[in-house]
């Protein structure tokens, strides 16, 4: 009855153990998602100001064409302005998929200590 008793809350302690692995596993992915999310939305908030800066030095363009050092300068201004557009999105994508590679790391990490856990409780149930 005893050794019984020990095998049930073995069971009991890796099955409650599984069940808070699997939220701390949909909680991670909650969050990265989220946090992937915020900054998708940051990513089109900026596109969105440096595209409307481009099209108004693209009608200043227009209006100055007489003028060629003002064409110049407002060339490379809008050069600038692509360059650090494109700056932008490829900093947060190297951000996303770090806290993607975050994420993983996570659930990895979480599954191996479930296997360990598993094996211990194997191992317990052997020797009970």
């Amino acid at each position: 009855m005893k050794n019984f008793l020990k095998v049930t809350v073995c069971f009991v302690a890796f099955f409650a153990a599984i069940a808070c692995s699997t939220e701390t596993k949909r909680e991670a992915q909650e969050d990265a998602q989220e946090m992937s999310d915020d900054l998708k939305a940051k990513k089109d908030k900026w596109v969105a100001k440096i595209e409307a800066e481009i099209d108004k030095l693209e009608a200043e363009i227009k209006e100055a064409e007489d003028d060629s050092k003002l064409e110049e300068r407002l060339e490379k201004a809008k050069d600038d302005l692509e360059e650090g557009l494109e700056k932008l999105e490829d900093a947060t994508n190297d951000n996303i998929d770090k806290i993607t590679d975050d994420v993983e790391a996570a659930i990895n990490d979480v599954e191996k200590g479930l296997d360990k856990m598993k094996k211990d409780l194997e191992d317990a149930f052997k020797k009970n």
